[in-house]
């Protein structure tokens, strides 16, 4: 199960992000998951955000004329694996989406129905998609998906597990790390 769901909404229009903030809210109520709920108002705040979301909504119209499924791609380039959900009121744009490989595509007005079933999707694919480590150091839990990591080193008494934007240390032995891993390491 993902511990947290981190959701980043990429729109120039501040009530596009309020709305769709109000239907993950309502998605949340009741539901015994934590989620993390972020605002980039303009094109230029998302290619200076570290990639630590799970699902992008994404304005296909951005501020000074930025395309959205441009900047999707450049995100691609870079190594970014969020999901992409779409958001525009043009509807002639939907196949040049699936350029930047897009999750879902969403037609403003988005309805609170169509966040549910974007979370609800999501939901199911990252839970299939992504395999997640525990990594814990002093009063903090962090969570790294393992598809991440690029190498773990041991100094200082500490291991350290390291991705491309962060490097999280830990006290965790050896072979706690290894248990964490055995679920993920192929056999064959």
């Amino acid at each position: 199960m993902i511990p947290i769901l981190r959701i980043l909404v990429c729109d120039d229009e501040p009530s596009v992000y309020e709305k769709i903030g109000q239907y993950v809210r309502h998605y949340y109520t009741n539901r015994e998951r934590d989620y993390e709920l972020a605002y980039c108002p303009t094109a230029q705040a998302l290619l200076d955000a570290p990639f630590d979301y799970d699902i992008l909504f994404l304005d296909i119209m951005l501020d000074n004329g930025n395309d959205g499924i441009q900047i999707g791609r450049k995100l691609r380039a870079e190594g970014n694996s969020a999901l992409f959900v779409l958001t525009t009121s043009r509807k002639d744009r939907a196949l040049d989406g699936y350029q930047a490989t897009v999750f879902r595509y969403l037609v403003k007005p988005v309805q609170r129905d169509e966040v549910k079933d974007v979370l609800d999707a999501a939901i199911r694919t990252l839970e299939y998609d992504k395999s997640i480590i525990t990594v814990k150091f002093k009063y903090q839990t962090e969570y790294v998906h393992v598809k991440n990591i690029l190498y773990v080193e041991s100094y200082l008494r500490r291991r350290h597990i390291v991705t491309k934007e962060h490097e999280y240390p830990t006290t965790a032995t050896w072979s706690a790390l290894q248990e964490q891993f055995s679920a993920y390491v192929s056999t064959d």
